[in-house]
């Protein structure tokens, strides 16, 4: 068999297992050119083993895409790869003999065996996959429902420092209303009044900054993933945070103090936060 690794033939089996009650065999294998080891599988030709999706529909059983959510949820975790390989070849063992006579599973089936597993063996990666994968939907939008899970958190934290802030109206009196994103005349004025709240420090894991360009940033410290956790059983640290939403995780010097922070334009940041809004630029 072709190894991935340099592209020889020339390989010998080291370890041989049968799984799912003799219908198939897995086999360690090794390089004998450039001694990478690597896993090959024979299967019994047969109906496909499918998987009942909540609304019905039939596809077939995806080992990759198992495994690649599987691998997402353990993400930085200290997990080694052999032990991840074990948990998704115990996984597909599982639910090919849960569903032998049917030659399918349910969705929300197999997402229990996943996180059956993964409570034995991590406890955050247990949290991710269940706020995520709790219907075993969908393994390819594991980041986008933590980007909008995020999005969200911003949205509602901003949205209760707006109607805090006083409103004083034409006769000098304080009125009952607040700062909503409908009463904007423009783009710039909306993001004035998110820049004052970000400004005036009235988020505590948020801190402004401005470029010498005169950019105006916002940068994030460790506290917002403690607030994360707090709401969303969110578990990834700020390094990770940046990297899931494509912003910058870099030592910005504040007051003096050079620490690790995200930072991100406050433009873009509000972009983030309302990618739908469209403002009448001709309005006030």
């Amino acid at each position: 068999m072709r190894c991935p690794s340099c592209g020889s033939f020339d390989d010998k089996v080291i370890e041989s297992r049968t799984m799912a009650n003799g219908e198939s065999t897995r086999r360690r294998r090794e390089c004998n050119s450039c001694g990478y080891r690597f896993t090959s599988y024979e299967h019994i030709e047969e109906k496909p083993f499918m998987v009942v999706k909540r609304d019905n529909r039939r596809q077939p059983f995806d080992r990759q895409k198992l495994e690649k959510g599987i691998e997402r949820a353990l993400e930085k975790r200290p997990v080694s790869t052999l032990t991840i390989e074990n948990i998704v070849n115990e996984i597909e063992d599982l639910a090919i003999t849960k569903g032998k006579v049917t030659r399918e599973i349910s969705t929300s089936e197999l997402g229990d065996l996943v996180l059956e597993r993964l409570s034995s063996v991590d406890k955050v990666a247990y949290i991710r996959f269940a706020s995520v994968y709790k219907h075993f939907e969908n393994l390819d939008d594991f980041d986008t429902n933590q980007r909008e899970d995020i999005r969200n958190f911003f949205v509602d934290q901003f949205n209760q420092e707006r109607k805090k802030i006083n409103i004083i109206d034409e006769n000098g009196y304080r009125s009952d209303d607040t700062l909503d994103i409908d009463e904007a005349s423009t783009s710039e004025d909306f993001e004035d009044v998110n820049w004052s709240i970000v400004n005036n420090r009235k988020l505590k894991w948020a801190l402004p900054r401005v470029s010498r360009a005169g950019n105006r940033h916002i940068c994030f410290t460790q506290g917002l993933r403690t607030a994360l956790s707090e709401h969303m059983n969110f578990c990834n640290d700020l390094k990770s945070i940046a990297e899931l939403i494509g912003w910058v995780y870099k030592n910005v010097k504040i007051n003096g103090k050079s620490q690790k922070l995200i930072d991100v334009k406050f433009e873009e940041f509000m972009e983030f936060l309302y990618p739908n809004i469209e403002f009448d630029e001709d309005m006030g």
